[in-house]
């Protein structure tokens, strides 16, 4: 059976025997919470046409437009820009290989830059916040040769205080929110819900990969990797976050530094 255009579906995943998933401990700043613009071009059409115009999580309708990678690290018209944009990944450069990183960056060359249907997913407002405040990470699983499926899991993100930890110590992902005042319920056909757990699978589908392609696999799979490094290391709690996922500074003087060492071969 074909799927059809914009299609997500929920599966409850079989229990997680262990949710210890080691990351490295790298410095990440997830966005603050701030008002969300709106994004435009056909490209937004084309995702909410893969989605339904539904939230890729619950079901829900009345959603938003978010990006996988922030628009605040978009290729600009600035030098400014482009310095942040060049930092950005220089620095990752320092933790991933070269080639990893380049897979990561290869879908935003485009002249759209980020506003790409790959790396476009439609979630309901609150959903979209915790995405960005790192409350929740997708793991990208499989992709379908043919383009037309790709499935994901849904884990919980710790919500953790700078600290100090041993090196030996693994963080862990939670089963369930940190608070019960965060979830995520995933509407049913027949009008019931039920609330979102780690190990949740979460089925991205669509009929025409070529003009309504689903989210992009390295993007997700940088974005699994970088959220939980925002998560585990206190940033999502921080107050001094420096960019808005899907907010684009006119006038900030925010910037990456990047240090350049002999010695860090």
């Amino acid at each position: 059976m074909e799927p059809t255009s914009g299609s997500t579906s929920f599966q409850k995943a079989p229990p997680i025997d262990n949710f210890t998933i080691p990351v490295a401990d790298i410095p990440w700043s997830p966005p603050p919470i701030d008002p969300l613009p709106e994004l435009g071009g056909y490209r937004e059409g084309n995702c909410l046409e893969r989605d339904d115009s539904r939230c890729v999580i619950t079901n829900l309708p009345e959603v938003d437009v978010a990006l996988i990678y922030p628009l605040s690290l978009n290729k600009g018209r600035s030098s400014a820009e482009n310095k942040t944009y060049n930092n950005f990944w220089r620095s990752l450069g320092i933790f991933w290989s070269k080639d990893l990183v380049a897979k990561w960056e290869a879908p935003l060359t485009d002249p759209s830059g980020t506003e790409l249907c790959e790396n476009l997913l439609c979630l309901c407002p609150n959903a979209h916040r915790y995405w960005g405040a790192c409350y929740f990470a997708l793991q990208p699983l499989h992709l379908r040769d043919d383009g037309k499926e790709l499935i994901t899991r849904f884990y919980w993100l710790p919500k953790v205080t700078r600290h100090t930890l041993q090196v030996r110590d693994k963080p862990s992902i939670p089963l369930h929110p940190y608070s019960e005042f965060v979830n995520i319920c995933f509407k049913n056909a027949d009008g019931s819900v039920r609330a979102m757990n780690s190990g949740d699978l979460v089925i991205f589908q669509t009929k025409d990969p070529e003009n309504l392609p689903l989210p992009s696999w390295d993007l997700l799979q940088m974005q699994w990797i970088l959220n939980r490094i925002g998560a585990i290391s206190g940033a999502a709690s921080s107050s001094t976050s420096f960019w808005d996922w899907d907010t684009e500074y006119e006038d900030s003087n925010i910037e990456f530094e990047y240090c350049e060492n002999e010695d860090m071969e």
